[in-house]
């Protein structure tokens, strides 16, 4: 486990759920424990998400190239802003789905 924080505290919030059962504090130290590696998997996934297309395959666009792009679609009534926000959309559709997959109740 990575958070340091569940450690420190982990041991007072169970006390306070369950001060003399020991099998119910276990228990939900376990459950804390396992949400704790799903929310790690969630953020580990957003991550990879975040390092896609690294700068070393894909190489930044330079002023120019932006431009030129700008040019370009302008010949095809699209507009980079267009295209642009199109991309930002997907990305987040995809960083939100897994927001969402981690914050989901569990029943």
């Amino acid at each position: 486990m990575t958070f340091k924080k569940l450690d420190q505290h982990s041991d007072s919030l169970l006390e306070e759920v369950a001060p003399d059962d020991q099998c119910v504090k276990e228990c939900a130290r376990e459950q804390l424990e396992d949400r704790i590696e799903e929310l790690e998997g969630a953020l580990l996934r957003v991550q990879q998400w975040a390092e896609a297309y690294p700068v070393h395959i894909f190489i930044p666009m330079e002023e120019e190239g932006w431009e030129y792009a700008h040019d370009m679609l302008k010949e095809t009534y699209l507009s980079l802003a267009r295209v642009s926000a199109d991309n930002m959309r997907f990305a987040l559709r995809g960083v939100g789905e897994i927001a969402r997959g981690a914050l989901e109740e569990k029943t």
